[in-house]
């Protein structure tokens, strides 16, 4: 473990964040990921650091999964909370390690197909 300034490294001499894990990470408990930052009121896990786009003026990353937060439809109504996941090339959705579920960066939807070529292709039923 390494100490260095507000940064904690684990795995790493030089850590790049207050906590820089380089290794596998467990987590037996419920784990909290918060955003302070007023500028992006996203928080979720990103494939690539710094790789974002935006969805309705609010930022979200291109390769991860999270929630973010939207302005209440209702004027001073609650906030309206999302789930998002992204993929700067599509989304994938597998299960017993076959594909299942594709959408396509374009947004066509595949069902039993890797590459739909329609706004919904059905492939075997």
């Amino acid at each position: 473990m390494t100490f260095r300034g507000e940064s904690i490294g684990i795995g790493t001499e030089i850590p790049a964040a207050k906590l820089h894990v380089n290794g596998t990470s467990y987590f037996s408990s419920q784990t909290k990921i918060e955003s302070s930052n007023t500028n992006n009121n996203t928080v979720g896990i990103t494939a690539r650091f710094g790789d974002k786009f935006q969805y309705n003026g609010f930022n979200i990353n291109t390769s991860g999964f999270g929630f973010y937060e939207a302005p209440s439809i209702t004027p001073g109504g609650d906030p309206n909370y999302n789930t998002y996941v992204s993929g700067e090339k599509g989304i994938s959705l597998f299960t017993n390690s076959l594909n299942r579920v594709q959408i396509s960066a374009t947004g066509s939807v595949g069902i039993g197909t890797d590459n739909p070529t329609s706004l919904l292709q059905v492939e075997g039923g």
